[in-house]
């Protein structure tokens, strides 16, 4: 067997398909494969195909696209990261390419064709099971999370955004971290040269004979480490493009307070270059303010979907996490004062050591995530909690009902109180609310802007609150179209996702009337208490959104249930008694669902 066959042989060994298959089938399949090397945006096959092979990903990232229904229009489906296969389903079934398929980075296939594999399945039978058992566990993890994110990358790019930012102390610290999970590599352009010899790490694409010598060379080096971490030269210059080029994940690492965001030389040759990897902003920030960044003008600079704060090493263990999805996320549904339990599900994951690398809510989760979110100690966010909703009442400026029955500025007063001028990309963990569009039956997911603007918004009960007006559009209260926003969650793509529920199946109810009575509530004698106009107009409100309630569930990794049930919608001054019950209730459950965490979500 050859260098080359043995080199296939060892990636068959470590995808889930053939893991575990003895050498000898191993060597077999080795040797009927081809590789394929896709540049950036090259495609794999197209949609409506017949099948023609199955393909291994040695290196690399590839896409799938589909196509809207009605416009036509193309969509990313996923992504396939290293040691992931691709066509099994279609193969067995017999079936054409239900996508299109393009590389998203420089990538290596190995492409086994359709007629070798039936042939070497019907040789070797225990390949054909662990092929099912693949094909069928693929299609069951569908069914249980819906959406399960994109893989994780494996090749990070560094790039500064500046020549005087200095990558070697991120770098090291992503490998400590990393290094927990198999070898990590952090290739510069001199350890390239000291290997392959200068000026070599320097060739351009065109320099066909040293290209080809650098390609196959990382090509090698990335399928024998877990992780490998490019980093850039200060100046944009051929190794700087090649960094970006052979990246599953772009990071721009700048100063915070290093002058006004610019299309720096660096990010130009990054949006002259052809790549699709996904790019995100780190700020570095030396005892500076997070209010006094500009994240989003680097962001735009940068042309990234995402920043990241960088202050302690918590925030780069945070980082690590995030970046290869295995970070921690937590949303906090609406539900009144049943929000209270959110309370005690934070403290359960305090006292576990369960990291919380984002926050997603709605209505009252909006308000306790952002809290959260801001790092507020939980005594701290307890009091504001409880001097918001229970020691006064904001919600208490009734009016003439002519667009709500209060006014809510009291309400959006204490909201500006709190909050002040701090804006949702300033906050020290990555943060999401969510509001529905009255205008469009449609929800928005709020990533930016004024705090007390949209937690507010994410409150506004329809009927009870008056809307927020923005860009013609009526937005209030998230819970009326998406009560638990684990899809939106999900959709981000930094791990696992811990829900907490806090609906109440048996909320409104009028107990010990059997009727029909249109006068029961008017002359209410129930030891239970009474539905009021509150509880009828919120539940009104939500009602779409709480029988999509289980549906939600499937996105998440853990669904918390807190036991809510008797607690009214506003009965504030159940906080106390509700937040304990909820940390009993939690505690268990957060146990027992902790060691199926990633492994660098787990203490160490």
């Amino acid at each position: 067997m050859n260098d080359s066959s043995t080199q296939t042989a060892a990636v068959l060994a470590r995808t889930k398909t053939f893991q575990g298959l003895p050498a000898p089938v191993l060597v077999a399949f080795a040797a009927r494969c081809e590789l394929r090397v896709l540049h950036t945006g090259e495609t794999l096959f197209s949609h409506g195909e017949p099948v023609q092979a199955l393909y291994v990903i040695a290196v690399g990232r590839l896409r799938a696209y589909g196509s809207e229904a009605g416009t036509g229009a193309e969509r990313a489906l996923g992504e396939i990261g290293a040691l992931e296969t691709i066509g099994e389903i279609a193969i067995l079934a017999a079936e054409q390419h239900t996508a299109t398929v393009r590389a998203v980075r420089d990538s290596a296939v190995l492409s086994l064709d359709r007629e070798a594999l039936l042939e070497l399945l019907r040789q070797y039978p225990e390949a054909l099971l662990q092929l099912s058992q693949v094909v069928v566990g693929r299609l069951l993890d569908k069914l249980r999370k819906p959406d399960p994110g994109p893989p994780g990358p494996r090749t990070l790019a560094l790039l500064p955004a500046t020549p005087g930012v200095d990558l070697r102390p991120l770098a090291d610290r992503l490998r400590a971290e990393y290094s927990r999970l198999g070898p990590v590599r952090v290739l510069d352009a001199a350890a390239v040269d000291a290997a392959l010899g200068a000026p070599i790490a320097h060739s351009r694409f065109d320099d066909a004979p040293n290209n080809s010598r650098l390609v196959a060379w990382l090509s090698a080096l990335e399928s024998e480490q877990a992780f490998v971490i490019y980093l850039a030269d200060p100046e944009p210059g051929p190794w700087s493009r090649r960094c970006m080029r052979q990246a599953d994940r772009i990071l721009v690492l700048t100063e915070a307070g290093s002058g006004t965001p610019s299309r720096t030389p660096m990010l130009r040759q990054l949006a002259e270059t052809d790549v699709e990897a996904p790019v995100a902003v780190v700020l570095k920030l030396d005892g500076g303010s997070l209010a006094a960044s500009d994240p989003l003008g680097w962001r735009a600079a940068a042309e990234a979907d995402c920043h990241y704060f960088l202050r302690d090493p918590a925030d780069a263990q945070r980082l690590a996490r995030c970046l290869i999805g295995q970070g921690v996320g937590i949303v906090l549904g609406g539900g009144g004062a049943r929000g209270f339990a959110h309370l005690g599900l934070l403290r359960a994951a305090r006292e576990l050591g369960i990291p919380v690398d984002l926050v997603g809510g709605t209505s009252m989760g909006a308000f306790i995530g952002a809290l959260h979110a801001e790092g507020l100690p939980l005594d701290e966010l307890t009091h504001l909690v409880r001097e918001t909703f229970v020691l006064r009442n904001f919600l208490n400026d009734y009016t003439l009902p002519r667009v709500a029955l209060l006014r809510a500025r009291k309400f959006r007063r204490r909201l500006e109180g709190i909050f002040g001028e701090r804006r949702l990309e300033h906050l020290a963990l990555p943060y999401f609310c969510i509001s529905t569009s009255l205008t469009r039956g449609a929800m928005v997911v709020h990533e930016r802007g004024l705090l007390r603007d949209w937690v507010g918004t994410s409150m506004a009960v329809p009927g009870i609150v008056p809307p927020m007006v923005w860009k013609e559009e009526l937005l209030a209260d998230g819970a009326v179209i998406n009560n638990l926003p684990t899809d939106v969650m999900r959709q981000f793509g930094r791990g696992a996702v811990i829900a907490c529920d806090v609906s109440s199946d048996s909320a409104l109810r009028a107990e010990g009337v059997e009727g029909p009575d249109a006068e029961a509530l008017s002359r209410w004698s129930g030891s239970s208490p009474r539905p009021g106009l509150f509880d009828i107009l919120l539940r009104s409100a939500t009602l779409s959104s709480s029988s999509d309630q289980r549906g939600k569930a499937a996105y998440a990794d853990c669904t918390v249930r807190m036991p809510t049930a008797g607690v009214g919608l506003f009965q504030w001054k159940a906080l106390d008694r509700l937040a304990e019950a909820a940390y009993q209730h939690a505690l268990p459950e957060l146990e027992a669902f902790k060691p199926k965490l990633p492994p660098l979500a787990l203490s160490r």
